[in-house]
Order: C-alpha cells, then structure tokens, then sequence
C-alpha cells in the first residue's frame, strides 16, 4: 500500500535524541512529539523523500544494514503502523484512487482490482463515491460475461450441432482459472479449427445458414459478429513463424492436445488447449504484443492464473524449460 508522511512534521535531532515535531505555522508543537532510535530516524529520512510502502522501505533497510529480511519486514511493519498511531502518515486520497481506478480502467482489469479492494486496510480504502463508481463498472464488467457466455453457448451448440469442434483461445477459457471469473473484462472471441478443412466448411455453413458476413483478415485468420460480438477463426493455434518453434509447437498440441471438459457453458461443453498449449499460447501472444502495441495488465493476470493452475496440477516435475 502506498503511503506519505505528512506535511508539517520534521526530524530534529537534539542531543542525540531524534524526534519528530509536529510544524504549525512555523511554531513547534512540542504537546505532539514522537522519538526515534538511529534506526527509526534513518528510515524517516528515507520515507520523506516520496511515496513509500512496507516493502520499499524494507529494501531499503536490508541494502543499509546487513539484516535479514523476513526480521527487516516484520520492524518496518511494526514501525509504520506506530506512524499512524502517532498520524505521522496520510492514507491514500481519493485523487489517489481516482488515478487508480483510471489505470485499471484502461489496463481493462477494473473488475478484478474491484475484488481486491477488500484487502485494503479500512483507513485506506476509496470513499463512498470512489466505491460506488467502481462497484458499478464491476457490475457492468458481470453483466458483459453473463452476455459473453450466452453467445458462446449459443455459437457453440449451432457449431457442434453440426459436428465442428472449434477450441476456444484465450478470453472465457482464461477467466476460469480466476477465483471470481465473472469480473475478468472480457473481449471478443477467438477459435481455431484442426483443420483448414474443418473452419473452411464451418465458415460456409455460417455464412449459408446464418448469414455470417465472414471477411478475411491480413494475418490469415476471418472475422464477423455473432449477436453483436466480434468472433475470430485463427489459422493457427500458436502464433509461431520460426520452423524449429512451429515444430515444437505441433508437437506439443499433438502430445497435450485439448481439454475436453475445459470449460461448461449451460448445458454446452466447451473444449479448450490443455494447460501446457495454454502457456505456450499465452507467452506468444505476450510476445507478440510486446513487439507491437504493448504488453497490458490484463494479459500479465491471465498469465499468472494460468502459471498457478499449471503449478498445482502438474507440480515441479514438468516440461516447462522445454517450453521456453
């Protein structure tokens, strides 16, 4: 959490005693003084400089002094906190959390940082107004997966009526893996086929049976709408052009292949790539936003859910140096 010291308060140190005033109109309010050990005064020092946390400030001292580091959070934390008993620190303001909520916003995880703010000490929390504005675009979030779901339900049961079987890339496969799944922002929806025989035939029988105005993209993949939200048909699983990458790629998605129950919508069975394709696939699509327009917060979240599920399921003993 980040934190500052107060205006008005100063470090005095008066016969090796250090204190810390409390400055009114340049008067000293000596019934509002607080004492501190050389310790205590040199992190001070470093705390009055900018805005700090436990965890800044810890490094801080275990760069200074040679202490461990576990014994340097614990001080730091017990110091800190007798900071705010004595008001030596300010909470975050709302124009704090405003530009917050202005980051999440555009980093497109609004709904998921909305599911932490429960952590947040009570006395830092956002004010009412703050709250409210972002309890209502988390709810917004929920209704766009609700509508999400329904018209990947809806896709995918006209699709496997007809005996396709797309995998799902990415967006609702991801959000799974979240503890509250419904306030990940989702985006459009991206499939691919097995075969280049199997989307070209799917894509006739949209365009012939349901009207799909399916185009044809640059990079290969098609593109049209489904009740008003954006669908892909990709030409490739991994997004690889290096042979030797391609081949490992293949060779993976033949040896790991698909999850069959990866993800149930309704009454609609969902397949999605296992969770080692799933890595491959999302450390790709990093890359290739890392080469192009950016790397956003969102994308690092579904990475790291993705890291969790792969450690828990599959443990220590596993291929992912190969993947890299």
């Amino acid at each position: 959490i980040l934190m500052k010291l107060k205006d008005g308060l100063t470090l005095r140190t008066i016969c090796n005693q250090h204190m810390i005033v409390d400055l009114c109109d340049d008067v000293v309010n000596m019934t509002n003084v607080y004492t501190l050990n050389d310790v205590a005064a040199w992190l001070w020092q470093e705390a009055s400089k900018g805005d700090f946390t436990v965890d800044t400030l810890t490094a801080q001292l275990c760069e200074e002094y040679e202490v461990d580091s576990e014994i340097a959070h614990r001080d730091v934390h017990t110091l800190i906190t007798s900071w705010q008993e004595f008001g030596s620190y300010s909470s975050i303001t709302d124009d704090d959390w405003a530009e917050v909520l202005s980051l999440a916003i555009k980093q497109t995880v609004a709904g998921i940082a909305f599911n932490a703010l429960d952590k947040v000490p009570k006395d830092m929390q956002p004010s009412k107004q703050v709250l409210l504005k972002w309890s209502v675009l988390a709810t917004r979030v929920t209704m766009q997966n609700k509508k999400m779901n329904d018209t990947l339900c809806d896709l995918f049961s006209v699709l496997q009526s007809k005996n396709f079987q797309p995998i799902l890339q990415k967006g609702q496969g991801i959000a799974q893996k979240y503890p509250l799944p419904e306030l990940r922002e989702c985006g459009d929806i991206d499939l691919y086929f097995r075969s280049e025989d199997e989307r070209d035939k799917a894509e006739k029988y949209l365009t012939q049976f349901h009207g799909c105005n399916i185009s044809k993209m640059p990079d290969g993949s098609s593109h049209y709408k489904w009740k008003g939200i954006d669908v892909e048909h990709h030409a490739q699983l991994v997004d690889l052009h290096y042979s030797k990458a391609q081949k490992y790629a293949h060779q993976l998605v033949e040896a790991k292949g698909f999850d069959g129950t990866g993800l149930v919508v309704g009454d609609v069975t969902i397949m999605c790539p296992q969770v080692e394709v799933n890595l491959l696939l999302l450390n790709t699509h990093i890359l290739k936003h890392a080469i192009g327009v950016g790397i956003g917060l969102r994308q690092l979240c579904d990475i790291a859910m993705a890291y969790k599920e792969y450690t828990s399921h599959i443990g220590p003993d596993n291929d992912i140096k190969e993947i890299y």
